[in-house]
């Protein structure tokens, strides 16, 4: 039985779906996990979290956390048809960590249906007749030839905010303006995308042009503002351009492990010709298909 004294760190899991993590407080309210923590990683990549390979992390974070009290709880919520599978493996953990400093209660508990189905709605693929997408970036960051590598157009319309394309697979492509980095034109790009969410907005494409060989800072702090406000919409960046390959996944390492591993994708829309040759489109499969839903790996 869970006892409100004490802090507790909570998981809802459902395999290969969803890992959230809470920090229940003495006055019984739950909060998230700060954005820092390496457990924080897991909720960005549920398919990589099982509770037999990882209950560990979830001692070793009450024994850094809670440091200063004598007893915690970890409170596992899982769905009915794992209880018993993860019982077991609580029961044999709390064997192998008997020398602690927190004396941990450990309580497994069946997940809400309400809880369930709703995580499960939430990482259902969108169809890619469905999937409506922002491309967004700084001036000359390559959006227009990463989305023409992507989709074959059928009509493109204007306006003053936008230019829409009209894929003949159904999908629909918002290319936004470059960006002059200020904060100022950060807020008007995040209103354009608030606008897009209200016309049923599913994806957002972050170019970051290579060869410029860096994001700056206010650049991560939009996309993580934007993902942590919106968590129902997938975001991922595209490192464009990548003629020096090395370079560019330097620079799509950067970007996955700043923003809590957001997949970042080394691509080159067009084909490239120089004094050392010739050098073949790539990556653009890679993103087309995490558009889709698929777990394609990045970053």
């Amino acid at each position: 039985m869970e006892n409100h004294n004490l802090y507790a760190l909570v998981l809802q899991w459902i395999p290969d779906i969803s890992v959230q993590f809470f920090v229940r407080t003495k006055k019984n309210r739950r909060k998230l996990i700060a954005d820092n923590e390496p457990l924080k990683e897991y909720e960005n990549n549920p398919a990589r979290f099982s509770i037999s390979e990882h209950i560990g992390l979830l001692f070793r974070y009450i024994e850094e956390n809670f440091d200063g009290e004598q007893e915690a709880e970890l409170i596992l919520e899982v769905p009915d048809d794992n209880l018993e599978e993860v019982k077991s493996i609580a029961q044999f953990s709390l064997q192998n960590n008997q020398n602690g400093t927190i004396a941990i209660q450990c309580i497994v508990t069946r997940l809400s249906e309400e809880l369930e189905e709703a995580h499960c709605a939430k990482e259902q693929p969108v169809s890619s007749s469905a999937c409506k997408i922002a491309v967004i970036g700084k001036l000359k960051s390559g959006k227009t030839e990463l989305i023409q590598a992507c989709v074959s157009v059928k009509e493109i319309i204007l306006s003053e905010q936008y230019r829409e394309y009209r894929s003949e697979s159904g999908e629909t492509w918002y290319e936004l303006p470059g960006i002059d980095i200020s904060e100022n034109n950060m807020i008007s790009v995040w209103n354009v995308l608030d606008k897009l969410l209200a016309d049923g907005l599913t994806h957002v494409v972050y170019c970051f042009f290579s060869m410029a060989g860096k994001m700056e800072d206010i650049e991560r702090i939009f996309l993580h503002d934007f993902r942590k406000a919106h968590p129902e919409i997938r975001v991922c960046a595209a490192v464009t351009m990548s003629v020096n390959l090395d370079s560019a996944e330097e620079l799509a390492q950067v970007i996955h492990h700043s923003l809590l591993s957001m997949p970042a994708f080394v691509t080159l829309a067009r084909e490239y010709n120089s004094k050392a040759g010739y050098v073949a489109p790539f990556g653009i499969d890679e993103l087309t298909n995490w558009l889709g839903g698929s777990d394609a790996s990045a970053g």
